[in-house]
């Protein structure tokens, strides 16, 4: 029967089948949640290959779709990350062993990594050494890579000591490795900063240049992650002057308010 042929509410009804005829094709092989569910994940991840990206996610996401999989298990799995900030000498490393020890997170310390890739001689740590011969930063990309060959659980809960340290930092982790579900922020006034760096010894706080150099990058590039995490709502301040005990109380808190 042509189109001209039909009545107006013949036509109509045909549509509407058609339309759940439709729906039912896709509700069935769930198609229309695989698409919305791997354009999410392609613009928060925003791969260097979006086609190529697309194509495989869609054959991963349709065999599991085939066995029955939950929307849960075939969705991307994305680490849980926890971020523990704060100037030189703010007091850092007691909620991470506390973080690490006690909460069973994984700790990420970025500049071990670094040490550690240059220690193994490879192709990426190479080139990490020559860059800091040369007296040059290691770029964000490089330290993004490395967090991300890191990260062996994508299901997992860890935590970045003193990272990220800029907003460039920042931003290329939440688009590339998982989204900062917390910042732990140590508040802790310069003064008592420089002093704990003064009764360091052995160190390169030793050197009062430095000391001051460190002070400054943290007022300059670390303070805009800080006032960017408080803006999205994912940083809780707690005292960076208070005394061990204080400090892990104070983390307890934060965790048991998650």
């Amino acid at each position: 029967m042509s189109i001209n042929s039909m009545s107006t509410a013949d036509y109509r009804r045909n549509v509407e089948r058609k339309k759940v005829s439709a729906e039912k094709y896709l509700a069935q092989h769930r198609i229309r949640w695989l698409l919305e569910q791997v354009t999410s994940e392609l613009v928060l991840l925003t791969p260097n290959e979006p086609i190529e990206f697309m194509v495989k996610r869609i054959e991963q996401m349709y065999a599991l779709a085939d066995s029955n999989a939950s929307t849960d298990d075939i969705a991307i799995q994305r680490p849980r990350l926890l971020c523990v900030l704060g100037g030189p000498a703010s007091g850092k490393a007691v909620p991470c062993a506390f973080l690490t020890e006690d909460a069973g997170m994984s700790i990420i310390a970025p500049s071990e990594l670094i040490r550690e890739e240059i220690r193994l001689g490879t192709e990426m740590g190479k080139e990490i050494g020559e860059l800091l011969q040369r007296g040059e930063t290691v770029p964000t990309a490089i330290i993004t890579k490395l967090i991300q060959n890191h990260i062996t659980d994508p299901k997992g809960s860890y935590v970045l000591d003193g990272y990220p340290r800029t907003l460039e930092q920042c931003l290329a982790l939440e688009s590339q490795v998982a989204e900062i579900s917390l910042a732990i922020f140590l508040e802790c006034s310069e003064d008592t900063m420089v002093a704990r760096m003064a009764a360091r010894q052995g160190g390169e706080d030793d050197h009062e240049p430095l000391r001051s150099e460190k002070l400054q990058y943290f007022q300059l590039r670390t303070i805009p992650v800080i006032e960017y995490l408080k803006a999205v709502g994912k940083l809780v301040a707690i005292d960076g002057e208070a005394n061990k005990a204080e400090a892990i109380r104070q983390v307890q808190t934060v965790l048991n308010q998650q």
